[in-house]
């Protein structure tokens, strides 16, 4: 009897395990151990993992230039940074691990700034100025 109800425990443990696992590895966004702080020209974020997308949206006017500094500290993992137009066409990637970037809106629009993480650990920081 005792066997029966210690096989049955541990089977269901294990059921409980492998569930776990599948709805984790398959789930599109995770974020463990995340920090996030939003300023009015700042974002940043530390996590211990990191998989899935952050976005910030930022509005320009006609003709308004956007200087973009960014710096990614990536441990291991995967973490790009881009910013779309509101058509989704991807108009700028921020690649290496910090830069500055300057960006002209040729009409009113408002852009998405995108972070995606795949199965990352680190940081990053994004600040801008408006001219």
């Amino acid at each position: 009897m005792l066997r029966t109800i210690v096989g049955v425990i541990g089977t269901l443990g294990l059921f409980l395990i492998i569930l776990a696992f599948v709805l984790f590895e398959n789930s599109s966004e995770i974020k463990i151990g995340y920090n996030q702080i939003q300023g009015d020209k700042d974002w940043q974020a530390s996590f211990s993992y990191f998989k899935g997308l952050d976005d910030k949206e930022l509005a320009l006017a006609k003709g308004e230039k956007v200087v973009l500094i960014y710096n990614m500290e990536l441990v291991k993992g995967v973490l790009e940074m881009s910013v779309k137009d509101s058509k989704g066409n991807q108009v700028v990637r921020m690649t290496g691990p910090s830069g500055e970037i300057a960006l002209m809106a040729e009409e009113e629009e408002c852009y998405l700034i995108e972070v995606v993480g795949k199965e990352a650990k680190g940081s990053y920081r994004l600040t801008w100025d408006t001219l």
